[in-house]
């Protein structure tokens, strides 16, 4: 089959395309026909370091590792003997796990514990966007920030996002305001069409993340109770410590600096603080059912017109070029929401 392969670590140009063999689905597994994927910092990350992908105890070689890509949405084409849930011919979307195949190729593989079923009018473009950054989001929130879907949150809970432009941030502004029901949602923007993008999906304030934050709260009259952080927390951690309000929780999904220094007012307190790791499921085999039940219901939202589009730039076609691309464009720094590729009849030249 048709895939575009890392040549070797290095910048976007190493991405090429080439041929390798279709996957054969484990008992647990499913084949899917890929329609569309989306981008994430992570497989422009993994393209340019030397990293070897782990099979993490699943007994996969690692002959495909060269296949990036964990975002996508297609068609199921087989599905394991193990396998109940989804048939050949369902549409379906997954974020994918450290030791399988990738998804920029025709067709990858993927524990079916871990995909979601698409509802029929969700085109498989919108659909590519939502997955990794979904579950991030849905996990921080609900599974580490302790936010539920119903009672909703109490009126006093007021939510800070660290980078509310980005492809997760987009996703938690939204289903903090319109499934949590979380009634103070912050996000920090630094460029006027990132602060309109955070309105848009959401956001009942904005400050600048480049300007110090207790200020621009204080301002406002605002107090914080949780806090998500997304983006560079080596810069924020101590700032967020100090402008929480006792008791409160901070997510952060990213490593927290070494030595932490903030250890006693983080005690004084009494704060939460926690990790978010969207592969830990799937490399830890743990409730994996979770994420294929919180894509579902993602996907369902974003159907019924709950959730809007957090796709602001697509290449219809699989290829080097598009994908070179893409990556370039989300590693300068200024892409807001989600690149896709994909999503025609024929996404592949």
């Amino acid at each position: 089959m048709k895939a575009i392969l890392k040549s070797r670590p290095g910048d976007a140009s190493v991405l090429l395309e080439g041929e390798v063999p279709i996957p054969v689905p484990g008992e647990n597994d499913i084949v899917v026909k890929v329609a569309a994927v989306s981008i994430n910092p992570i497989d422009t990350k993994i393209r340019s370091l030397d990293y070897q992908v782990k099979a993490y105890g699943r007994g996969r070689e690692n002959d495909t590792s060269q296949v990036l890509g964990f975002d996508a949405a297609g068609t199921v084409e087989s599905v394991g003997s193990k396998v109940t849930k989804f048939k050949k011919g369902d549409r379906v979307l997954h974020a994918g796990v450290l030791g399988y195949q990738g998804a920029y190729a025709q067709y990858a593989v993927m524990d079916a514990r871990l995909v979601g079923h698409l509802p029929d009018n969700l085109s498989f473009n919108k659909a590519a966007a939502l997955p990794l950054v979904s579950l991030t989001a849905w996990e921080a929130l609900v599974e580490r920030l302790g936010f539920e879907l119903n009672p909703a949150a109490p009126p006093n809970a007021t939510l800070l996002i660290i980078n509310g432009a980005g492809g997760v941030g987009s996703l938690a502004i939204q289903i903090a305001r319109k499934l949590l029901k979380i009634p103070n949602v912050i996000a920090t923007a630094s460029r006027p069409e990132t602060v309109k993008w955070c309105a848009a999906n959401g956001a009942t304030d904005v400050i600048n993340h480049r300007d110090e934050l207790a200020p621009q709260l204080k301002e406002r009259g605002l107090k914080v109770t949780h806090i998500l952080i997304n983006y560079s927390t080596e810069q924020y951690i101590d700032a967020c410590v100090e402008l929480i309000e006792p008791l409160g929780k901070i997510c952060t999904l990213l490593r927290t600096p070494e030595p932490f220094k903030q250890m006693i007012p983080l005690v004084t307190k009494c704060l939460n603080i926690s990790g978010e790791f969207m592969f830990c499921k799937g490399i830890n085999m743990v409730d994996m059912e979770s994420q294929g039940e919180i894509l579902t219901a993602v996907a369902k939202a974003r159907s019924e017109g709950i959730l809007d589009t957090i796709v602001t730039k697509t290449y219809p076609q699989f290829g080097a070029v598009p994908l070179q691309e893409a990556h370039r464009l989300v590693e300068s720094g200024t892409a807001i929401g989600k690149v896709v590729i994909g999503g025609v009849d024929k996404p592949w030249v």
